[in-house]
């Protein structure tokens, strides 16, 4: 199944970089590309999440470091075992609470970008929640990563963003932000104008919401044992229940991607 996905930034995580021998979690989860995802649900050999076993962080390490096809077919088990039935078994664990998850497949749809290299370097499943926000959680070699929101809003969802910002509902945005803050949830690299839309006053009380272009939080843990234990299933679905002010909030007042 196709998904449009909302946007490619290449952009990297600073954080875990103090790890020996870490890679960045990337902060990319959604993409423009076009991007394939397999269905958890369709899978019968899905098993209770029990957590990633320690080849999963490193075989992402190492794909990193040869993301070739030679690498990738001598060591495609190693992904099946270790990194995709983890993932699979956590993203059916959170569709009870959040709805079906779609796991990211491997391959790199190279005619939307022809440079890339042809395997992700992390795997993940995107949630789309029943008012069109989307909840994201990735596993890379560095930690794990959870994002709720649009990375980039399209142009129907910007001019209604933009028009809530304007009325006492920009003013309940500032405080679910604030809140998440104090959750450890905070907007990530979110794309944003440098000056401000045409016809915005300078004196504008809420400018710095204005600015973006998208809006979504997020919230990175370094790897660790942790991972080999079912805590990340605890830590995601606390993460994505404590963002749901968010999403409620753009459910509301931003709306769907168009199709």
């Amino acid at each position: 199944m196709r998904f449009l996905w909302i946007r490619a930034v290449d952009n990297v995580h600073e954080r875990n970089r103090d790890a020996p021998g870490s890679v960045p979690v990337r902060t990319d989860f959604i993409r423009s590309e076009g991007t394939e995802m397999t269905d958890p649900a369709s899978d019968t050999t899905a098993a209770s999440f029990e957590g990633w076993p320690p080849d999963a962080t490193t075989f992402l390490a190492e794909l990193a470091a040869d993301n070739s096809r030679a690498f990738w077919t001598a060591n495609v088990e190693r992904y099946r075992t270790a990194v995709l039935a983890p993932t699979q078994a956590l993203a059916a664990a959170l569709s009870p609470e959040f709805g079906p998850g779609r796991v990211f497949r491997p391959y790199v749809d190279r005619r939307f970008r022809p440079n890339a290299e042809p395997y992700r370097t992390d795997t993940g499943a995107l949630v789309t929640g029943p008012g069109g926000t989307p909840y994201v959680v990735v596993l890379a070699a560095g930690g794990l990563s959870v994002q709720v929101g649009y990375q980039v809003f399209d142009a129907g969802q910007l001019r209604r963003y933009r028009a809530a910002v304007d009325t006492t509902a920009g003013e309940e945005l500032d405080g679910v932000l604030a809140g998440l803050r104090e959750e450890g949830l905070a907007p990530a690299d979110v794309p944003a104008l440098t000056g401000r839309p045409r016809g915005c006053p300078a004196d504008h009380p809420r400018l710095h919401l204005v600015r973006l272009r998208g809006l979504h939080v997020d919230r990175t843990w370094p790897a660790g044992a942790w991972l080999q234990t079912g805590d990340p299933l605890v830590r995601v679905r606390a993460a994505w229940r404590s963002a749901g002010p968010l999403a409620e909030w753009l459910n509301a007042h931003v709306g769907p991607r168009e199709a």
